[in-house]
């Protein structure tokens, strides 16, 4: 004779489980999961520590700008460049032509020798003093970021872009305006 069961509901109990519990700790997919994110910790640290991932870091530029009217013109470098001055603006731009450093001129009384000299190399009848008024160098400054492909540098209002490589940003890019020929 077989006994039958009464259709009862089974027990539930209102505390923590008398059986065991599997912890996704004990797992093997994440132990090799776990171990496999620490070793890529400790390659990434080695890298590093090495000098194989390093940010490119920065470069301080110290460039000029050489200003130059023509004399037998009758204007000076101020009249005829009117925008490009002591305080104007230097904008130092990368490959995609957005902003990355500003800096503003600055004259330079001792680089005016060399840009008198620059200026009358083909002129020997005329005395650099006579030019004094007809040139001008300025001097900026400004620190971007490095490795980049290329390098622009603005300045003035609506003047062109000038484009250097890093190691011209590195060693001081120079750039010339205007000329004795007019």
């Amino acid at each position: 004779m077989t006994q039958s069961m009464p259709d009862e509901a089974p027990e539930i109990l209102d505390g923590p489980s008398l059986l065991p519990q599997k912890s996704w700790l004990g797992h093997p997919m994440a132990l090799a999961a776990g171990g496999g994110a620490v070793v890529l910790l400790v390659i990434v640290v080695i890298l590093f520590a090495t000098g194989v991932f390093r940010s490119p870091g920065t470069i301080s530029v110290h460039g000029t700008e050489i200003v130059i009217a023509d004399p037998f013109n009758g204007q000076s470098v101020q009249e005829v460049y009117p925008d490009v001055a002591d305080g104007t603006r230097v904008t130092v731009v990368n490959p995609a032509g957005t902003a990355i450093a500003t800096g503003t001129l600055r004259t330079d009384p001792a680089g005016m020798e060399r840009a008198l000299k620059i200026a009358v190399s083909g002129t020997p009848l005329v005395p650099a003093a006579d030019f004094a008024s007809f040139v001008a160098e300025y001097d900026f400054t400004a620190t971007v970021p490095a490795g980049l492909v290329r390098y622009g540098v603005r300045v003035g209002l609506g003047r062109h872009t000038a484009w250097f490589t890093e190691q011209q940003m590195r060693h001081g890019p120079e750039l010339t305006l205007g000329s004795l020929g007019g």
